[in-house]
């Protein structure tokens, strides 16, 4: 990789600008005729600079068409129809309206709770209230661990309903509320410093103002869950009580971990916390239903209303644990995009089958939840339509035939591809061989004009005896032959294909 420059773009931003732009920089160094591929991510306005630049430099060099040209990015493509499915559950905007992963490539492509520092300046505390917590008795810690049940300071009570504590706005999720109160704050709501609070508050203004009031919908299964751990993290207080009941209800090998709180932006925390969620799970089932624990009066029935707003029935963390299992291959191919010193081009096509096999395993496995049903309908429409894409041009293709590990004989596999796919990539692999071999046939007749002359053959004994034997009886295979073979120089390493190709110039005369 090297930079060639930085390319300002005043006012206009679109992708016949951007293109125009890329065109003069590769002109002024005069590198348009070497231009194979454009880059980037799946943008409208990259597929727009794309075709700019097929336009310009065609006629300059073979192959400049924007269909071979644009090459996605394959970590865009997997958050795209992740969250395709996550809009089917109400968790997420439709990604053809809000594109989230505009948002999210300001944080790392994958998310891992334990480079998280909030996660782990939580962890740090936990972990010293677990060694304080070791040096007293049974008898001197009640049953909350010496904390108040229900919510905090009526300070953390009046923040936004729709937000958290980072400011971003909650999404909606299955059976989702309306956004206008997100559940984790209802105790002392009815009535605090005089004013009237909570649907009563509610009441009063619209009564005031003559605007109807929007009737609540109950929270969501996700939506719950988020709200329980935007509800323990919120303050040292409440962190503290659900650490207590950690220790108490959750296996010693779950017992150093802590909730995680997602962002409505990036998919793969609503992951982590689910996950980290279902491994605390008795914990958290404890959390809510000692919401009411030591209260009385109005605090009591209005923590009473949380508690049941909370709930999570056995069927809920089904539900949840569903969610998780679609998720996890995604999580699985987002890291396996996100590796350093790996050529992923040679992994779209096969981990772009990978999730759509497993998009229609689970359409089968879920086929009675109508969400879950409804979200991996769109996921699969979506996915479809960048495996089109990726079919369409030569690129991908190539790059797996190219791949050592994977070769022609993956895509000849029926059960995953049309025949005609495998017949296109051996046609694809003939094509550069013969256009790699002319320009090594020329090299290698200069090389061979300037050379010494080349001895005069042997008349030794041995190699009478050689020659005796005369010519072979079958013509040997090509070296697109030899590569295809199985077992020919095998790989048994899928991240050592540069190493591979490098060793294998030893054995072919183009490669």
């Amino acid at each position: 990789e090297c930079p060639i420059g930085l390319l300002p773009l005043n006012g206009d931003h679109s992708g016949n600008a951007a293109g125009k732009l890329l065109y003069k920089a590769l002109k002024r160094r005069e590198i348009t005729k070497k231009l194979l591929a454009n880059a980037g991510d799946n943008a409208s306005v990259n597929g727009v600079a794309t075709r700019y630049l097929s336009k310009r430099i065609s006629g300059k060099q073979d192959r400049t068409n924007a269909r071979d040209m644009q090459v996605g990015c394959a970590a865009h493509v997997v958050n795209l129809v992740v969250q395709a499915f996550l809009s089917g559950l109400g968790l997420a905007p439709d990604p053809d309206e809000e594109d989230l992963y505009e948002s999210a490539r300001a944080f790392d492509l994958v998310y891992d709770p334990e480079q998280d520092p909030e996660v782990q300046e939580q962890l740090a505390a936990a972990k010293e209230e677990r060694r304080l917590a070791a040096k007293e008795t049974d008898g001197e810690v009640s049953d909350d661990g010496g904390v108040s049940s229900g919510s905090d300071t009526d300070e953390d009570e009046d923040k936004s309903d729709g937000e958290s504590e980072s400011g971003a706005a909650r999404p909606q999720g299955l059976g989702d509320s309306d956004g206008e109160d997100d559940g984790r704050s209802d105790v002392g709501k009815e009535q605090a410093g005089g004013k009237v609070r909570g649907s009563a508050g509610r009441a009063a203004r619209a009564a005031r103002t003559g605007k109807k009031t929007r009737s609540r919908k109950p929270l969501g299964v996700v939506d719950k869950l988020h709200t329980i751990c935007v509800d323990v993290l919120r303050s040292e207080k409440q962190r503290k009580r659900f650490c207590h009941l950690q220790r108490k209800y959750c296996k010693k090998d779950v017992q150093g971990l802590t909730l995680v709180r997602s962002m409505p932006i990036r998919w793969n925390t609503k992951h982590a916390e689910i996950e980290r969620a279902s491994k605390l799970k008795e914990a958290v089932i404890q959390w809510v239903d000692s919401l009411t624990h030591g209260l009385t009066g109005q605090k009591f029935t209005a923590a009473q209303r949380k508690k049941t707003k909370l709930y999570l029935a056995p069927e809920d963390w089904k539900l949840l644990e569903d969610i998780l299992a679609i998720l996890e291959p995604f999580k699985d191919i987002t890291l396996h995009f996100s590796r350093k010193g790996v050529p992923t081009i040679s992994l779209v096509l096969p981990l772009y089958r990978k999730m759509q096999t497993h998009v229609k395993m689970s359409q089968a496995t879920y086929s009675t939840n109508a969400d879950l049903r409804t979200g991996l309908r769109l996921a699969s429409a979506k996915l479809e339509v960048y495996m089109t894409k990726a079919l369409t041009g030569r690129y991908y293709l190539l790059g797996a035939v190219l791949h050592p590990y994977i070769r022609v004989a993956y895509f000849e596999n029926a059960d995953l591809w049309p025949v005609d796919v495998g017949q296109r990539a051996r046609e694809l692999l003939d094509e550069v061989y013969n256009e790699y071999k002319i320009i090594y046939d020329r090299q290698a007749t200069s090389q061979a004009t300037s050379a010494a002359p080349r001895p005069a053959p042997s008349t030794s004994i041995f190699a009478a005896a050689i020659r005796d034997a005369g010519a072979p009886t079958s013509p040997s295979k090509s070296e697109p032959e030899r590569y295809v073979q199985p077992g020919w120089h095998p790989c048994d390493n899928e991240d050592d294909v540069l190493l591979w190709w490098k060793a294998s110039v030893l054995q072919s005369a183009v490669c």
